[in-house]
């Protein structure tokens, strides 16, 4: 992940750091109201050699080391901290001095420290002042070595514990890190895709296009090419078609199924549209409904739904009989999905059987299929072609749920070409080249502008005898220009 795309997820995802952070600030804080606060007060006593005893003087460097051990564990005893609960002004056992009475030697010093650590700062000087005093009267007669107080316990004038400052400096620095790793978290599990790097990278699939969010199709499907208005639409699509020709070998791979996660993500409009565009380079394209349950293509192009993809199931029609030319669109040609099947048996018949047949009546046949949620019929008809794109709704879909779909597709041996991100809210790159191309045509002039002369003309049937080369029905053709879906209203769904 990249600094840009790393901050971009802690930004987008900063509600989920800030409540984590606070949490764990708080929880800072409710750990300092629950600690009591102690006091400690302590006692430096060295140990030199005797005087006295010239033999310890010389031996001293030797003795030392082991002796040090010896009275730190004197100062823990049970009969030294009795006496030292003994001599308090209040009352104390020995047993409870064992947690609040500490000592500790420095064997390069041959420094003991006594610490007496207690609620109060007045008991904890007591308690030390106690201890040292009866350190010190129990050496008296030590003829080994000698015992000098260097420093007596004092008065503490601030608790030992807690540290706030401490406290809450750590809790900031774990706030910090717990909230990134929550936004982190948050983003993978159940964060939702709106960027193009972010459907790349939970996909692993190269963003062949980005369309913007545009309000006039959150209704339903449309023609975008020619629409007056829609230019940014427009040339997002032909930077799809371009990306999606050489995602497909440049021609070698013939058919092509358009789907996506769920409903309404936009995948007819993207079928739609790539067919009209990918059909101005000069290739026969055929457009395939696979969507039967909810088919909308026919819709969008103004044409007849009574026969379609189900009636090579259904009538037993040869695949030629049911193509449609599409008036001011040369090349392509459009197979609605016809009558719905009321057998779910014949609906995998069509997609196991049949849907090869459609595959050589054109140089590309794009399928617009049902979305992967709609069932396990779904593959058979991603089974039927040579590659699937992938289209997703900025939005609609978490990186687990898109990471997931992909893997099916793959295990079914089908090649994945890439994704489109539609109704996309970061449209830089698509507006730069707006500008360019605007220079010489007008920002809501598109390149296939309709003629209102034929617009909304009902497409004639192709001949079944010349079909498969695209050259039948010359004579029935319609004037190209025209746009059949400016005269009826989208249709509600992708």
């Amino acid at each position: 992940m990249t600094p840009k795309a790393f901050f971009a997820v802690v930004w987008r995802r900063r509600l989920v750091a800030v409540l984590a952070g606070c949490l764990v600030i708080l929880a800072g804080f409710a750990f300092l109201s629950t600690q009591k606060k102690t006091y400690q007060s302590s006692a430096l006593i060295g140990i030199l050699p005797n005087p006295a005893n010239t033999n310890s003087l010389t031996s001293y460097p030797v003795i030392i080391p082991s002796l040090i051990p010896t009275y730190i564990q004197q100062l823990s005893s049970t009969s030294f901290l009795d006496q030292v609960a003994g001599s308090l002004p209040f009352s104390a056992t020995g047993t409870q001095l064992g947690s609040d009475l500490s000592a500790v030697a420095s064997t390069n010093a041959s420094v003991i420290t006594i610490t007496a650590t207690m609620p109060t700062a007045n008991e904890s000087e007591i308690v030390a002042k106690a201890a040292t005093t009866t350190f010190m009267n129990l050496q008296q007669n030590n003829q080994i070595v000698q015992f000098q107080v260097y420093s007596y316990p004092q008065l503490p004038t601030a608790p030992a514990s807690p540290h706030p400052k401490l406290v809450i400096g750590a809790s900031v620095i774990l706030a910090i890190i717990i909230a990134i790793a929550a936004a982190l978290g948050w983003d993978k599990l159940f964060g939702r895709v709106f960027e193009a790097g972010e459907l790349e990278e939970s996909t692993g699939l190269a963003v062949l296009g980005i369309l913007p969010d545009e309000k006039r199709l959150k209704n339903g499907s449309r023609l975008v090419i020619g629409t007056p208005g829609l230019t940014r639409l427009e040339e997002s699509i032909r930077a799809l078609r371009t990306n999606f020709v050489f995602a497909t070998g440049g021609g070698k791979m013939k058919t092509v199924a358009i789907t996506s996660l769920g409903a309404e993500e936009g995948k007819t409009t993207v079928a739609v549209n790539l067919a009209v565009v990918a059909a101005e380079l000069g290739l026969n394209v055929v457009l395939i409904d696979g969507d039967i349950h909810r088919p909308q293509v026919h819709e969008v192009f103004n044409i007849p739904n009574s026969t379609g993809l189900t009636s090579l199931v259904t009538e037993g029609l040869d695949p030629k009989s049911v193509l449609y030319e599409v008036p001011g669109i040369p090349n392509l040609r459009v197979v609605p999905a016809g009558k719905v099947l009321s057998d779910r048996r014949d609906e995998a018949n069509l997609y196991l059987r049949h849907m090869g047949s459609l595959s050589e009546l054109g140089d590309l046949v794009i399928i617009d299929a049902p979305p992967l949620q709609a069932g396990a019929d779904v593959r058979l008809l991603a089974m039927a072609a040579e590659g699937v794109l992938l289209v997703c709704r900025a939005g609609s879909s978490t990186q687990h749920q898109l990471s997931t779909a992909v893997r099916a597709i793959e295990n079914l041996d089908v090649n994945v070409v890439g994704s489109v991100l539609t109704r996309a809210k970061d449209t830089s790159e698509i507006d730069k080249g707006i500008s360019y191309y605007s220079h010489y045509r007008g920002a809501d002039q598109g390149p296939l502008a309709p003629s209102s002369s034929t617009a909304g003309q009902l497409p004639s049937k192709i001949p079944s005898g010349n079909a498969a080369s695209g050259n039948g029905a010359n004579a029935n053709k319609p004037k190209p220009n025209s746009n059949p879906a400016q005269s009826k209203e989208p249709a509600k769904g992708d």
